[in-house]
């Protein structure tokens, strides 16, 4: 297990220790995401648990062109609940960025690349409060034939300052993207005779900056319209899409929407 999957597998007794075993498993969690999550479990195990997994990604990387902090600036940004919030945007006008503007299903996208193998790439609606209606007709597949139309060029950009964090109960998740057997009626034989998932939880969360991003996530098994964007700029000052991936694989290491900030 920890040569092929770099992981650790030990023996607990969950009903007498579970109050060590709590502190133990958020102190790994708040280590393993250098201080960025500093906790997943409230409370002890129950008694009758017969396995806890816990899975940790940590993320850290700077901008290949960083943002300069003397153009950082306040700004509104639109919120999908209609509200309006003044927080700092980065800012950036001299450089090139490959870039999409799709009119044909009304948004642009952005790459943006990290130091490395990295990038962040953002969805950005062109109607104001747009992101819903995007993530109901487009799928990631779509995305993906849609920038592979992008070319690079110099386009100004304008990006919110964000960080937040998101938790979620997986359990009441996973059965609408079909998978519910396992809290049901599972063969996990290969594991141990006569078990199934309890419970399922899932914890994110992503900082962006001038330098770059910073983000970790633990899971555990337990608008009145604008105008249509009409110029060669990206300001992302209402909701939008993003993904983190891994550029050598294409894989997603982090995907989320930004409703408000």
């Amino acid at each position: 297990m920890k040569n092929e999957y770099f992981a650790a597998v030990g023996s607990e007794d969950f009903e007498k220790n579970g109050q060590q075993i709590m502190q133990r498993v958020n102190k790994f969690v708040k280590e393993r995401t250098h201080d960025l999550i500093e906790s997943v479990l409230n409370e002890p195990l129950k008694a009758d648990t017969v396995m806890f997994l816990l899975n940790s990604i940590y993320f850290k990387a700077y901008w290949t062109n960083m943002f300069h902090r003397h153009w950082t600036h306040k700004s509104s940004f639109h919120n999908s609940d209609q509200t309006e919030s003044t927080v700092d945007f980065l800012s950036e006008d001299q450089l090139g960025y490959r870039h999409k503007i799709d009119t044909e299903n009304n948004v642009t996208l952005l790459e943006m690349d990290y130091l490395g193998n990295a990038s962040m790439i953002f969805v950005l609606p062109h109607e104001r409060y747009g992101l819903q209606r995007v993530m109901d007709t487009i799928t990631y597949e779509q995305i993906e034939n849609i920038f592979a139309s992008s070319k690079t060029s110099k386009i100004p950009v304008k990006l919110p300052k964000f960080k937040f964090e998101f938790e979620a109960d997986l359990k009441s998740i996973l059965p609408k993207m079909g998978l519910s057997s396992i809290f049901e009626k599972p063969d996990l034989s290969g594991i141990a005779p006569n078990i199934k998932v309890s419970d399922a939880k899932h914890k994110a969360l992503i900082s962006v900056d001038e330098g770059g991003t910073e983000a970790a996530a633990i899971t555990t098994l337990r608008i009145i319209p604008t105008s249509l964007f009409t110029g060669p700029e990206f300001t992302a000052d209402h909701p939008f899409l993003f993904f983190i991936r891994d550029k050598k694989s294409g894989l997603n290491l982090f995907d989320g929407c930004v409703n408000k900030v």
